[in-house]
């Protein structure tokens, strides 16, 4: 893994991973991470590396259209952090394309159980989302896409990607943070809080 042209990460869960892990990164530090949306450039901007990201990139098959391109001249030798449960997207387009693709499954995602009626006993509420997946799983129910967008609920996204899920879904973020970072996180959530004195 210390021989490769670039990690490829599509989530910050990814980093706090590794993060927890405490393992000495030095020997397998990549040139470069790419990454999707900035909470995950954020996460792995922690470990000093040097992060890339593209402004149209908001998921993994998008990544491998970019990464394509920055390797159009050579194939490449990539490292796909990842999620035990993340789709396979990413390394299948860049194989195809002739680049070499390790995956490094660092997590495991355990899916929540969703209680709709826990959310829809609430006539106001801020929701704080921290992924795509998430809104994703919160929309899969038509009772809570026909919640989230009553009056009294507040949605906070954390990150372009997951804002830009949200307005795929028709759904209106309340506030957005300045950066993808917990205190700005805090900062959009008190924000929505105090609306709902």
């Amino acid at each position: 893994m210390g021989a490769v042209d670039a990690w490829l990460c599509t989530s910050a869960a990814a980093a706090r991973a590794i993060a927890a892990a405490g393992k000495d990164l030095s020997a397998i530090r990549p040139p470069i991470c790419y990454c999707v949306g900035e909470a995950t450039a954020e996460a792995f901007r922690r470990f000093g590396f040097s992060v890339k990201t593209f402004p149209d990139v908001r998921d993994g098959r998008s990544l491998a259209v970019r990464v394509a391109q920055e390797y159009a001249h050579r194939p490449g030798r990539f490292v796909f952090v990842r999620g035990r449960q993340a789709r396979r997207e990413l390394p299948k387009q860049l194989r195809q394309r002739g680049h070499e693709v390790i995956e490094w499954i660092v997590y495991d995602t355990v899916p929540a159980v969703v209680q709709p009626e826990a959310f829809l006993q609430h006539r106001r509420a801020v929701l704080a989302v921290f992924s795509p997946s998430a809104v994703d799983v919160f929309c899969s129910f038509e009772s809570l896409r026909w919640w989230v967008k009553q009056p009294g609920i507040r949605v906070v996204p954390f990150g372009q990607t997951t804002l830009d899920r949200l307005v795929a879904q028709g759904i209106d973020a309340f506030a957005i943070p300045r950066r993808p970072t917990r205190t700005d996180m805090l900062v959009a959530i008190e924000s929505a809080l105090s609306t709902q004195e």
